[in-house]
C-alpha cells in the first residue's frame, strides 16, 4: 500500500490489485457478509495522503459473487460488484464527510434527480490493525449506472473528462455539444433538438448544485455523465470535496456562475451555450431563486452537518490517534476533529459571506457561538 522509501507516498502508476478476505459487521456487531476479493488503492492525487482510499472488488475472477446486501441505508440497492472505502478524499485532514455532505444536501428534495453516490461511514481494520474511519461509497462505475437505472454496461454510453469512453462510444455526444457550439440556442428548434437529447432539467440542478458548492475542483476534473444508447445525457455528482472552501481560503468568493458560463474552453461549452436561450436562462434563474431557501436552506445545511457529525465524532479521537502526525505532508487540523473547518462550512451563509470567525473546540468549552444564517 505504501511505496518505498516513505510510509505515505503514493504509489502512482502502479495498476496492481491484492487478494483479501473481506467480513462486514453491522452497527449491532453482527456479521452480515464475507468474501473472498480484490483491492487496490483508489484515487488520484490523494494517492499522496496517508491514509489511502481502497477499491474492493468481488466477483468471477475472485471466486466470488457480488455483494448481497443493503448497504446503504438510505438507497435500496443491493447488489455490489465493488465499492469504495474512500478516506475522504482531499477532505481527509479537515471534516471527513464534506463531499457525503453535499451530497446529502440534494437528496430527496424538490425535482433534484441527482445521481449521486451512498454514504455509510465505517470502521475498518487491516490485518488486524485498526485502519480508522472510512467512508463505504458506491463506485461511480458501470455497476453504478445498472443498479441504480437498470441499463446494464452494453446499453450506455459513459464518458468522463472532455469526452474520454469508459463505456460505449462517445460519437453521439460530440455530435450533440458540436450541434449546441454551431447553433443558435434562442432558436426554439434547435433548443428543442437539444432537449431531445439530454435531460436539461437534471443538467440545470446538477450545474446549479456545483455551482453553489463552488467547487474548484470542476468542471474540468471531476465530470461523469452518461446516457442509455436509446436515451438522453445524464450527469452524475461526484467528488465535491474542494466545494465549501474546503482550503479555508476564500474559495467561497469565486464567482463560479460566471466561470461556468463564459469563455471559449470545452468545460463550459454546453452552459455558456444554453445560457442564450430565453426559456433555459428562465428556467435557471427561477431554480436559482428557489434552490438556496429549500434544497440548501441555513438551516437545513447545519442540521445536516450537526448529524453528520455527531455520528463520526465518537470514533474521531482514536482515528486521529491513528493518523495525526502527518496525513501526506497536511497536519490534521489544531482543533483535532476538524472542529474549526466543520464551523467554516456551518457558517457560509447564502451570499458567500463568513460572517464571523469560528473558533476550536476544547475538551471543556463547546464551539463559541457564532452569527449564522436564519
Amino acid at each position: 500500500m505504501f511505496g518505498p522509501g516513505s510510509e505515505w507516498t503514493g504509489n502512482y502508476f502502479e495498476s496492481w490489485a491484492r487478494p483479501i478476505a473481506l467480513e462486514y459487521y453491522d452497527t449491532a456487531g453482527q456479521k452480515q457478509f464475507q468474501f473472498d476479493g480484490g483491492v487496490e488503492i483508489h484515487g488520484n492525487l490523494t494517492r499522496n495522503l496517508r491514509q489511502k482510499g481502497l477499491h474492493v472488488m468481488t466477483g468471477g475472477q475472485y471466486g466470488s459473487d457480488d455483494v448481497r446486501y443493503q448497504l446503504f441505508p438510505d438507497k435500496s440497492r443491493d447488489r455490489f460488484e465493488s465499492f469504495i472505502l474512500r478516506a475522504s478524499g482531499g477532505d481527509q485532514y479537515a471534516t471527513f464527510f464534506r463531499d457525503a455532505m453535499m451530497q446529502r444536501l440534494v437528496t430527496g428534495q424538490m425535482d433534484m434527480d441527482a445521481d449521486k453516490q451512498a454514504y455509510q461511514p465505517a470502521i475498518v481494520f487491516l490485518n488486524g490493525q485498526y485502519w480508522g474511519i472510512h467512508n463505504i461509497r458506491e463506485k461511480v462505475d458501470a455497476g453504478f449506472i445498472d443498479q441504480n437505472h437498470g441499463y446494464d454496461e452494453t446499453e450506455i454510453d459513459f464518458l468522463e473528462f472532455r469526452d474520454t469512453v469508459i463505456e460505449g462510444s462517445n460519437t453521439a455526444y460530440r455530435a450533440m455539444v458540436n450541434y449546441i457550439d454551431s447553433n443558435d440556442m434562442n432558436n426554439p428548434i434547435h433548443y428543442d433538438f437539444v432537449k431531445s437529447q439530454m435531460e436539461v432539467d437534471q443538467f440545470m440542478n446538477y450545474w446549479l448544485s456545483e455551482v453553489y458548492f463552488a467547487n474548484t475542483d470542476w468542471p474540468s476534473n471531476n465530470i461523469k455523465f452518461w446516457r442509455p444508447q436509446t436515451g438522453k445525457w445524464r450527469w452524475i455528482l461526484f467528488d465535491t470535496d474542494s466545494g465549501f472552501d474546503l482550503a479555508d481560503a476564500d474559495k467561497y468568493n469565486l464567482d463560479t456562475l460566471t466561470a461556468t458560463t463564459t469563455g471559449s474552453t470545452w468545460p463550459t461549452r454546453i452552459s455558456r451555450n444554453l445560457v442564450n436561450n430565453t426559456e433555459f436562462r428562465q428556467e435557471f434563474i427561477q431554480r436559482f431563486a428557489t434552490h438556496p431557501s429549500i434544497t440548501f436552506a441555513p438551516t437545513r445545511l447545519i442540521a445536516i452537518i450537526d448529524e453528520m457529525q455527531d455520528v463520526l465524532e465518537p470514533e474521531m479521537p482514536a482515528h486521529i490517534a491513528k493518523w495525526r502526525d502527518l496525513v501526506g505532508g497536511m497536519a490534521f487540523s489544531s482543533c483535532g476533529f476538524g472542529e474549526d473547518k466543520v464551523e467554516i462550512m456551518r457558517v457560509l451563509p447564502i451570499n458567500g459571506r463568513i460572517t464571523s470567525t469560528p473558533t476550536c473546540k476544547t475538551a471543556s468549552q463547546p464551539i463559541q457561538q457564532v452569527a449564522r444564517p436564519t
